[in-house]
């Protein structure tokens, strides 16, 4: 008789647990190391191809990154850049233009900090229409793709502050052409290979900072270098604080529903016609960093990054 009353007490409680188990089991972390404890992977700044020419990393053993470490349209590879400890958890990498630092590694508030100065990339030249700007940014192709179809929310996190941004104007200057934007951007990619337009996707942008004006706006219309539909949201879409501001700001929001937006946008103007099932349609990559079209030195840090996918 104990035996039967113990076993149905235990299987009283796993039908109490049952739910929540199922309930956290559709809940899943789509970033890889969100803290960048691996390092990275750093890709020779060749505008449209990936050559992988080197890796940093906090640690000095045997890491295999997660996260590829991008540098296009820059003069100075950074795959040489010089180690040093800072302190104990702070590790920094340094090269002739560009700043990586490591920060609070092993801790739960750990820290990546981006320094890029383009005196030197520019060479005291004004960068012309149809000129590559350089970029640093860091990108993670998931190894968990869901479907757009699949979610009931898709749960982005971060918290970033803009520690430096100046400028330095020069005769000929142009709003237009010349700014600093610290941005994100995810790819929502068509991946049913019985689709026509299996392969082509949506960059779909987070603003954090656009050097002109105190929150970044829109933009929705073709990337001339990919050939692909942009879909950025003003960035107090997000936020109302003032991204230069030096302050710390934190980005909290469900992704889905806007992604859904950006896709119908694209339909509209005309971009991925070959598909307009949003079955076909996954999150696909993600990538974070500075662009710098003007003569900038900037500096940004970013920690507690996540992307959970809720699923149905």
């Amino acid at each position: 008789m104990r035996r039967i009353t113990v076993r149905l007490f235990v299987a009283n409680i796993l039908i109490l647990l049952i739910p929540q188990i199922v309930l956290a089991s559709k809940t899943i972390e789509l970033f890889e190391d969100p803290g960048f404890e691996r390092g990275f992977s750093v890709l020779k700044a060749v505008p449209n191809k990936r050559i992988q020419s080197g890796l940093i990393a906090p640690t000095k053993g045997k890491v295999v990154p997660v996260w590829e470490l991008a540098q296009w349209g820059s003069h100075f590879e950074f795959a040489n850049s010089q180690r040093k400890k800072i302190s104990s958890n702070t590790i920094q990498f340094q090269g002739a233009t560009k700043k990586i630092v490591f920060g609070d590694m092993g801790s739960s508030r750990s820290t990546l900090i981006f320094d890029i100065d383009t005196r030197k990339e520019y060479n005291g030249k004004l960068r012309k229409l149809g000129e590559h700007w350089p970029h640093l940014l860091v990108e993670q192709r998931f190894k968990k793709h869901p479907k757009i179809t699949e979610l009931k929310n898709l749960d982005y996190g971060i918290d970033y502050k803009i520690i430096k941004s100046k400028a330095f104007k020069q005769e000929g200057w142009n709003d237009s052409l010349h700014t600093a934007q610290f941005l994100a951007f995810l790819t929502i990619q068509n991946r049913n290979k019985k689709s026509k337009g299996f392969g082509d996707y949506l960059w779909f942008g987070i603003p954090m900072y656009d050097a002109r004006y105190k929150f970044p706006r829109s933009h929705k219309s073709l990337d001339k270098g990919t050939g692909k539909f942009i879909y950025t949201l003003g960035e107090n879409q997000f936020t109302d604080q003032i991204s230069g501001s030096g302050k710390w700001i934190a980005i909290r929001s469900d992704l889905l529903p806007l992604i859904y937006e950006g896709l119908e946008t694209a339909w509209e103007n005309g971009f991925l016609k070959d598909s307009r099932n949003f079955s076909d349609y996954e999150i696909r990559a993600f990538n974070i960093g500075w662009e710098i079209t003007g003569i900038y030195h900037v500096t940004s840090i970013i920690r507690n990054l996540n992307l959970e996918a809720t699923m149905k």
